[in-house]
């Protein structure tokens, strides 16, 4: 007979086990499955492909190049010259731009969470993370930065995209973000997520109130399959503790050290003024509030980049207003479900759900097109992000409302092309693989109907969306 005390040892392993599967038998009925369906699929790599008389983006500089052949082999930019040349020997699969269509490397979209399903807080849903990355391939996104997820989870999406199994962007991601106590986005879980998802979240994303625990928190994230760290600085709600900072500096430099680098979520100008200084590599917000002339002139002092976010911050502040109104693009791609919830009058009910109705409200869009503006004329410079899959920013139709916001808050077409693809690119590597219209690198390509610098909206007349080679099948809704 076992003893006494290993007895009771086994019955309280079975007591916990059975409590942990009640837990998650819990969050599981908490969820119900949102209907999806299929939006890309990839064609084989074509041994050769040209798109003739094309306009060309190269995205090495502001110039666009008229009447271009480019030619792809075997997955990879072979050869740009000017149309009217010979067409290669072998079998060649060709599509004609008629001088009217524009080649440009496929976007970025530089602050993704491709494991959200983007529900209104209200809304409780079981979501397939593939249909976020096929929304974004229709989009013409070939590219996303995740800065917030499971690595784990991430990289094993990642994995399955390099090796075509999936349809979708190359991911890069950052894993779990690093908060202080009680630091957004606890609160904002405990408030929204069904229970006890929310209280859950508190253990799953690292902490750290002082130098000492930011150092281990990045060390810890650094030995996750992650290609950069994030830290969060940020008060939601206006109550709420933010990271200060030397705790902050010291997750910076805990991140250099170990060769990777830091996306820093900001919420307010002062802020982004503190997490550019200390060394941050990229600023995954722009400010909420009104940048003052020094705020601006000590950011580009730093020429840390920033991802201003507008189609998401601005996304909200409609829905909780009650004017928020899909794109055409939103419509094709997005589930109806998750529209329709935050639409017109229903999205109201965003204006009394905490705290995420409060932050809605704060939320002026005249100060976000002002900054977006200053900043630009300051010169430092801008990456193109969404914060999708949120409410009002959804995959792949965010990238093209937050390039429309920018341009309307006077940012040029060409400085917006750089910025969504190969300043983004440049994030990756000194010499990275993709992000520009050159002999050598990966074919990730998107060919639009018309002239961007003419109509921004061009951009979303998508003729063709090329990944590593292989041209995308878009899909209609059934």
């Amino acid at each position: 007979m076992l003893p006494r005390w290993l007895r009771r040892a086994l019955w309280l392993l079975l007591l916990l086990i059975l409590a942990v599967a009640a837990l998650a038998l819990r969050i599981a009925c908490s969820f119900e499955t949102l209907p999806v369906w299929p939006l890309a699929q990839l064609g084989p790599v074509e041994p050769q492909l040209v798109f003739r008389d094309v306009r060309v983006f190269p995205a090495t500089g502001h110039e666009f190049l008229e009447h271009q052949d480019v030619l792809v082999r075997a997955g990879r930019i072979a050869a740009l010259t000017p149309t009217g040349g010979p067409l290669p020997d072998g079998p060649t699969r060709i599509i004609e731009g008629n001088g009217t269509q524009t080649l440009l490397p496929g976007l970025v979209d530089a602050h993704v969470h491709l494991l959200s399903s983007g529900g209104a807080p209200w809304q409780a849903y079981h979501f397939a993370p593939e249909h976020n990355l096929e929304a974004h391939l229709y989009a013409g996104v070939t590219t996303v930065f995740d800065l917030g997820g499971f690595p784990g989870q991430l990289e094993e999406l990642a994995t399955k995209v390099e090796s075509g199994e999936l349809p979708g962007p190359r991911i890069f991601h950052t894993g779990s973000p690093i908060t202080a106590p009680g630091s957004h986005p606890l609160p904002a879980a405990q408030a929204l997520l069904p229970w006890p998802a929310g209280q859950l979240l508190g253990f799953i994303i690292p902490t750290a109130a002082t130098p000492a625990e930011a150092r281990a928190a990045v060390a810890a994230m650094a030995a996750e399959p992650v290609d950069y760290v994030k830290a969060i600085c940020e008060h939601i709600p206006a109550e709420s503790p933010a990271m200060d900072g030397a705790t902050l500096s010291a997750a910076i430099a805990a991140a250099h050290e170990h060769g990777l680098k830091i996306f820093v979520h900001v919420g307010d100008a002062k802020q982004a003024v503190m997490a550019a200084q200390a060394g941050a590599d990229v600023l995954a917000h722009g400010p909420r509030d009104r940048l003052s002339p020094e705020q601006v002139a000590a950011l580009a002092r730093t020429g840390v980049p920033i991802v201003m976010t507008m189609a998401g911050w601005l996304g909200v502040h409609e829905i909780g207003a009650g004017t928020y109104e899909p794109s055409a693009l939103d419509r094709a791609i997005t589930p109806p479900e998750l529209l329709d919830a935050v639409t017109g009058g229903a999205g109201r009910r965003l204006d009394v759900t905490p705290p995420i109705g409060a932050m809605a409200r704060e939320v002026d869009p005249a100060v976000m097109r002002g900054n977006a503006r200053v900043l630009y004329e300051a010169g430092v410079p801008l990456l193109i992000g969404t914060d999708s899959a949120l409410p009002g920013a959804y995959p792949g139709g965010g990238l093209h409302e937050e390039l429309r916001l920018l341009h309307a808050a006077g940012v040029p077409v060409s400085e917006l092309l750089l910025a969504a693809t190969s300043r983004a690119a440049a994030i990756v590597a000194a010499q990275p693989d993709f992000g520009r219209v050159a002999p050598g690198l990966a074919a990730d390509l998107l060919l639009v109907e018309g002239d961007p610098r003419e109509d921004i909206g061009a951009l979303t007349r998508i003729v063709k969306v090329i990944r590593a080679g292989r041209v995308v099948q878009r899909l209609e809704r059934p």
